[in-house]
């Protein structure tokens, strides 16, 4: 009963981090999206001394996932949700493979273009790593 406590109050405190970094990350991504010139279809980073500085927080969780079996949008918020595989032991000796939620990324139509030029500039860094494996890891 001890161990339940003290999970759910852990638990209870990183729903009331999460929380407070939503609130931090939705005032940042409005002075984001103010600072942010949008082109004909995607949205093209502002200049680099216009980009704002975000505050790092330590209990941010880490989304790992292998598939994005479905998406959606509902009042003008995009839905997606993210999976990953896992392996189950099954009685006779074999293995179950299941897909289990990781996560549920909700946001605006301009973050989402934020979040895919994102995606597409980290893709772009992983090609030039495989043409030139020097550099091992790379932030941008």
């Amino acid at each position: 009963m001890r161990r339940f406590r003290y999970n759910r109050k852990m638990a209870v405190h990183a729903q009331r981090a999460a929380a407070w970094s939503a609130r931090r990350l939705s005032r940042a991504s409005i002075e984001y999206a103010a600072t942010t010139k949008t082109g004909e279809t995607m949205t093209e980073p502002a200049e680099k001394s216009e980009l704002i500085v975000y505050e790092n927080v330590d209990t941010a969780p880490f989304v790992y996932f292998d598939i994005s079996p479905t998406h959606g949008i509902l009042g003008g918020a995009i839905q997606i949700e993210l999976a990953a595989r896992i392996l189950n032991a099954v009685p006779d000796g074999g293995v179950e493979i299941k897909f289990i939620t990781t996560g549920r990324l909700r946001c605006s139509p301009t973050a989402a273009l934020n979040l895919r030029n994102a995606i597409d500039a980290v893709l772009k860094m992983l090609e030039q790593q495989q043409q030139s494996p020097v550099a091992a890891a790379k932030m941008n």
